[in-house]
């Protein structure tokens, strides 16, 4: 089942976010992962989205939980 591409530009958001807040760039997550950058850059604009696999990988290098990537990103306050 394909989500409703608003819920996956959340997902995506909330990958930026998360990321952003680690001081990652999006290229060293592409490596760490064996991804393109393209691709990594495709989650965070809500195009095909991660695998499990990988949202718990990115979620340990981004120090969150993984129901952190599932909320609404207007959720956020402040991330340390």
């Amino acid at each position: 089942m394909r989500l409703p591409k608003h819920v996956r530009q959340n997902i995506g958001q909330n990958l930026w976010i998360m990321r952003e807040a680690r001081g990652l760039s999006r290229a060293e997550v592409a490596r760490g992962l064996g991804l393109s950058l393209e691709t990594v850059k495709a989650f965070e604009y809500g195009g095909p989205l991660p695998s499990a696999a990988e949202i718990q990988i990115m979620c340990r290098w981004y120090d969150m939980q993984v129901r952190d990537v599932f909320r609404h990103p207007g959720s956020w306050r402040t991330l340390h």
